[in-house]
């Protein structure tokens, strides 16, 4: 009988432990991965982190990771232009400075003049 019970207590603790590596398994947490460097760029749709990798201010190009601020993920990167109109043509020096809105997956870039006429684009080659 006392057999027969400490199997019973044995089968029903070692399946709960299953169940639990079962949940933390299928439901990992997200880790920050974040890096201290990225800077946020507000948004109406709650902004983005930017990481700038590399950047050419004078070819307004820069690797560019993207993270998501409530996720701490990595949502996109690779390289990206500025698009900039031939009348508010301008130089990227200072991104953390100049990325300063984050509207439907577009960096909207300040100008060195103050206008918001210029936004990242994400080229085709990486």
């Amino acid at each position: 009988m006392i057999t027969r019970v400490l199997l019973m207590a044995v089968v029903v603790l070692g399946t709960q432990g299953c169940n639990e590596y079962q949940n933390k398994k299928s439901n990992p947490k997200p880790i920050n991965i974040i890096p201290s460097e990225a800077f946020f760029v507000p948004g109406s749709s709650g902004g983005i982190y930017v990481l700038v990798e590399y950047l050419n201010p004078h070819m307004n190009i820069a690797n560019l990771v993207l993270y998501d601020p409530i996720t701490n993920l990595k949502v996109d990167s690779g390289r990206f232009m500025a698009i900039c109109p031939l009348s508010d043509a301008s130089f990227i020096p200072n991104p953390k400075e100049q990325f300063v809105k984050f509207e439907n997956d577009t960096i909207w870039v300040r100008s060195e003049t103050g206008k918001l006429a210029c936004w990242m684009q994400k080229s085709g080659r990486n």
